[in-house]
């Protein structure tokens, strides 16, 4: 992993870009930009790689880009992560970020455990304003559409070894057999084959 984001990085300081790495080595785009994303880690996170795989250590930067320290805690205390371990972990983190803005500043002592209900809701919110984000760059009448459904429900899916979530809203241009997916840490849908997604959660509003 470390060879392939130094060579990644290295093609990106020759003028390549993203779109241009994927398309020469045929891999998909979020896969380049977890690659590219490792020259911008602070050292602890790039260190993960040697035992890690680079899914796991890009969930966790994500999460270290909005709570640094509370990830930083958590590496220094584990050597190496799983995909799911490093997804739930970094799950946590925005879901604390989001579920105490103000309390605990302060008072010294450890937060009591989120419950179930209260996780759900805060990751519900995450993904309803990252769905409809990417809404928002279609057509006026797809975006009201859009954002009328995603307000009321969330369909985590997972695609070969990705998760995403469903933009149900959102006709595919390749016909009824497909189905558009916004893979997690990406910035674009893709159209995918509806048969090869598997629903993981349904979150309603």
């Amino acid at each position: 992993a470390p060879e392939i984001a130094a060579f990644i990085a290295d093609r990106l300081e020759q003028g390549d870009n993203q779109a241009d790495i994927s398309r020469k080595l045929g891999k998909p785009r979020d896969w380049v930009s977890r690659y590219a994303s490792v020259q911008n880690m602070p050292e602890f996170l790039r260190s993960k790689l040697a035992g890690s795989s680079i899914r796991a250590v890009y969930e966790l930067y994500q999460a270290w880009r909005e709570q640094p320290n509370a990830v930083e805690t958590l590496c220094a205390a584990q050597e190496s992560f799983t995909d799911a371990h490093a997804r739930r972990l970094a799950r946590e983190v925005r879901t604390k970020i989001r579920g105490s803005p103000a309390d605990g500043e302060g008072t010294g002592g450890a937060q009591p455990p989120r419950s179930p209900v209260a996780t759900q809701v805060a990751l519900r919110t995450i993904e309803r304003d990252r769905v409809t984000a990417i809404a928002e760059k279609l057509p006026n009448s797809a975006v009201d559409r859009n954002k009328r459904m995603s307000t009321s429900l969330t369909i985590r899916v997972r695609h070969q070894d990705r998760n995403g979530c469903l933009l149900i809203g959102r006709p595919a241009s390749q016909g009824s057999r497909h189905a558009v997916l916004l893979v997690d840490g990406a910035e674009e849908a893709e159209e995918v084959l509806a048969s090869t997604i598997t629903i993981e959660e349904i979150l309603s509003a």
